[in-house]
């Protein structure tokens, strides 16, 4: 316990000058009740008919292995580890990880860690991490920069720094290699030239972490593209379309950077964002990918996997967004700001080696749309769906329950 003993001081402080200087998510905690209740109804309908992806013994094409995200969605309803639910627990391993390996698989790593309070392995994780990042302050896969690996980086470190891990890496040279991947139209995206709200979300995440006139302006400007895509009935435009995923990634980075959610600025035709997001859920709990699968017209038959998880993990945002500002906002000062000011930062090193690291879960087999038979469950081969958000498919919200759970844990310790 004195170990975190600074720690726990400091993120109650912030929870005290957040709630008197920011009602930022003041109105989003009126829906912790409704959002908890929704949550647990979506990790009943998953267990219920989803479980059986999971099974080693399935060997369809629609097979799942539990990962970050599924750990994540389970924690935040409040049943990772509890019967019936054990098939999405994980323990991450280091050694799996390859200099071909994306290197957000080593923030999944720390994340994962963090949950199972495995402080070692949370170490080895960060450690290997911050080896990825080179001169340019990117935390480059083989040598090539990819904004999800950078940002799903800073996030992962920080969540560590604040678990009691503080590994060494240069957090403004990582800023300036993220904001040297935007878009021409102000968003992120890992392919194309447009931007897509999702990505910047998850860029939005990353930079909340962070009080520096660069991550202050660009928070600002990724918070404005996002609003330009703010639809009717409460939707974000993506893709021409609609998206429980996108939808979900984006609430979660919004209330990290201190947006209130169900604000009249996230709200159109009288229905605000987190009320749209909740529109996707069937009455059976489980989330619907998009409006179109849910009328009979899309591609899936039934709320899936990716969805539901995710969706789960917005709604744990929502339910604690209060928590989750205060503990991340302002939390580090970076080497640049440090040499402003004649002070030491919170992070180090800018002479870092390259390492390697393992395939996103991405990496789908490209099979013919056109072959593949949906089953019952609506989750079939989701490749074409999921083809623009893959890359960002265990990191964009990831961020949802990390400070709830470093809180948790630093609780029972």
């Amino acid at each position: 316990m004195k170990k975190y003993a600074g720690v726990i001081s400091v993120v109650m402080t912030l929870v005290m000058a957040v709630l008197v200087m920011l009602p930022a998510s003041a109105s989003a905690a009126d829906y912790a009740q409704t959002a908890n209740e929704a949550a647990k109804r979506a990790m009943e309908y998953h267990k219920d008919n989803l479980s059986y992806l999971f099974d080693e013994d399935y060997d369809g094409a629609d097979a799942v292995t539990a990962d970050m995200e599924h750990v994540l969605a389970a924690y935040a309803a409040g049943v990772y580890g509890t019967e019936g639910y054990e098939y999405l627990s994980v323990q991450p391993d280091l050694a799996s990880i390859t200099e071909d390996s994306y290197s957000r698989e080593y923030a999944k790593g720390i994340i994962i860690s963090i949950i199972n309070g495995d402080t070692d392995s949370v170490e080895q994780f960060a450690d290997a991490l911050c080896l990825r990042q080179d001169d340019s302050g990117s935390f480059k896969t083989a040598g090539t920069a990819d904004i999800m690996d950078d940002a799903w980086a800073l996030i992962s470190l920080q969540a560590a720094k604040l678990y009691g891990y503080e590994a060494e890496y240069d957090a403004a040279a990582a800023i300036d290699a993220i904001i040297e991947q935007k878009k021409a139209d102000g968003g992120y995206n890992n392919y194309g030239d447009d931007g897509v709200v999702d990505v910047t979300a998850t860029v939005l995440m990353a930079l909340s972490f962070f009080e520096t006139d660069t991550a202050d302006a660009e928070r600002e400007s990724c918070i404005s593209f996002i609003h330009s895509k703010l639809g009717s009935n409460g939707l974000f435009e993506y893709f021409g379309a609609d998206s429980s995923c996108a939808q979900a990634y984006t609430i979660i980075g919004l209330i990290m950077a201190g947006e209130d959610v169900t604000s009249d600025t996230w709200t159109t035709e009288g229905v605000n964002i987190v009320d749209a997001l909740l529109t996707f859920q069937d009455e059976n709990g489980g989330f619907w990918s998009d409006s179109a699968s849910m009328s009979g017209t899309g591609w899936f038959t039934a709320p899936d996997d990716y969805s539901t998880r995710q969706c789960v993990m917005a709604l744990g945002a929502v339910a604690n967004a209060e928590e989750l500002y205060a503990a991340v906002s302002g939390r580090t000062e970076t080497s640049e700001d440090a040499s402003q000011e004649g002070e030491s930062g919170s992070s180090a090193p800018s002479d870092t080696e390259s390492t390697s690291q393992s395939e996103d879960s991405k990496a789908a087999s490209q099979t013919d749309s056109s072959s593949v038979v949906n089953p019952s469950t609506g989750q079939g081969n989701e490749l074409y769906w999921v083809i623009g958000i893959a890359a960002v498919a265990v990191v964009l919200v990831a961020a949802t329950v990390i400070i709830t759970v470093i809180n948790n844990k630093k609780k029972n310790k």
